[in-house]
């Protein structure tokens, strides 16, 4: 029904914000991937609809869809938003080669807020499971440089503290801590 009324509606972008949620409810990918492509080429303006097809792609695991999803929005929204560079960030933590680095600089061109710039770097290196005496380097510089925000890093350096870096889960914990973190503080998806 919902796909009947945005033909009889096109220009009503609510229609397909009710079929997305819909179809993210009961976890039906077909119908979210159509309300996704709908969205997009008729709002192609619309941070929405990227979002959430960034979102899908990503947990997915289709990296290099996400990806370029990501460079879109680059192209399409204004230079200096941080959203798009921060998907990026996020998406460069699971990818080998130089990813990070890049979206890294963009971001401190851009001027992302310190803290937040502090626990990616966090994350980066505590997810590279061999580096995390440089992931606690970062806590301990995040701790120092913030001093408002060491309940976080507490929480963080209790919950990772004596776990061993094979612990299943402790990885996806400390990504999802992270990344809803980050976005609270960047304002991401909160439009």
């Amino acid at each position: 029904m919902i796909f009947l009324a945005t033909e009889w509606i096109p220009d009503n972008r609510w229609f397909l914000e009710i079929g997305i949620a819909r179809s993210k409810q009961e976890k039906n990918d077909v119908a979210l991937v159509k309300m996704l492509q709908i969205g997009l080429i008729r709002f192609p303006d619309d941070m929405l609809f990227y979002r959430e097809a960034y979102h899908l792609k990503f947990e997915q695991g289709d990296l290099a869809d996400a990806m370029g999803l990501i460079r879109d929005l680059i192209q399409r929204f204004p230079p200096d938003d941080f959203e798009p560079i921060y998907y990026g960030l996020r998406t460069a933590l699971y990818l080998p080669g130089e990813e990070f680095n890049v979206f890294r600089k963009t971001a401190e061109r851009l001027k992302m807020p310190g803290h937040v710039l502090c626990l990616i770097d966090y994350a980066y290196a505590f997810l590279r499971g061999g580096k995390r005496g440089q992931a606690a380097l970062c806590l301990d510089e995040f701790h120092r440089k913030y001093p408002s925000l060491n309940y976080y890093s507490d929480m963080l350096r209790f919950v990772t503290a004596d776990i061993p870096p094979t612990e299943k889960g402790v990885n996806a914990a400390v990504f999802t801590s992270v990344d809803h973190f980050c976005k609270k503080m960047l304002k991401i998806g909160d439009a």
